[in-house]
């Protein structure tokens, strides 16, 4: 097999894998919950809006079997809609600079003293001294390169990312933290490639986010480090609003999952 053809077929075993994992962690789940959650702010008060749907139902959808097919052709397209998004962050950890920041950020750690996933001592010794500037070491061309990746996929309010031992190296806005080794999500991504958070809705902005993980790879093999993605959403947001009207009435969109 040539290498082109080697390479597809890893992505595409690739994608299979993210898919399959997507479903055994509730993917279908979380495009359900934007629907709610999303048609509760933009049509009327669940109240209001189970009246008339009791009330309309039979005029605005002509059978409970059509609503389902709709709802779940709906599910479908914001969870395509939603993966195109993962991929598109999984495409950004296996950029060559991404790859080659995280090992150079690893190795300026270790001249440091680090020498594996620091404990809390030394994560309070690394936070006194980076917490302001956030890095150990500022690569301007790495975060224009961010920068670019986020005006590139409007979606993705900001990006970052850490070396092996969850120090962060590069990033669009600033971190809470310098050091994410401690958290579930730096964790859990280096112990199984990728994660995804749960949908939250984030009063101040007015605004659904969601958050992404993906590892990034080691040319040796293994997990180098992890780049963080915050969605916003808003491309799903949008499909969902346009099916809020449907002929006459309200469409609404009811899943099994």
């Amino acid at each position: 097999m040539s290498e082109a053809g080697r390479k597809e077929s890893k992505r595409s075993r690739r994608g299979f894998e993210i898919l399959s994992t997507l479903g055994w962690l509730g993917l279908r789940r979380l495009s359900t919950k934007l629907f709610a959650c999303v048609l509760a702010i933009t049509a009327l008060s669940i109240a209001v809006v189970g009246t008339a749907a009791y009330t309309n139902f039979t005029s605005s959808i002509e059978s409970g079997e059509q609503l389902r097919r709709a709802a779940s052709s709906a599910a479908q397209t914001v969870d395509l809609i939603i993966y195109k998004n993962i991929q598109f962050a999984e495409s950004i950890a296996g950029e060559d600079a991404i790859i080659d920041a995280a090992e150079r950020a690893a190795g300026e750690a270790e001249r440091l003293g680090v020498r594996g996933i620091p404990e809390a001592s030394q994560r309070g010794e690394l936070e006194s001294r980076f917490g302001s500037a956030k890095v150990i070491r500022p690569d301007e061309s790495v975060n224009n390169l961010l920068q670019e990746m986020r005006r590139v996929r409007g979606v993705f309010d900001r990006i970052f990312f850490t070396d092996r031992y969850g120090l962060n190296v590069a990033m669009t806005t600033p971190t809470e933290d310098f050091v994410q080794s401690d958290e579930r999500w730096w964790q859990e991504t280096m112990r199984q490639g990728f994660f995804i958070d749960d949908i939250a809705f984030d009063k101040p902005t007015g605004s659904f986010s969601m958050e992404i993980c993906v590892a990034i790879p080691s040319r040796r093999g293994g997990w180098n480090g992890v780049l963080k993605v915050k969605y916003n959403l808003q491309d799903a947001q949008d499909f969902v609003a346009s099916l809020k009207q449907y002929e006459s009435g309200y469409a609404f969109a009811v899943s099994s999952n």
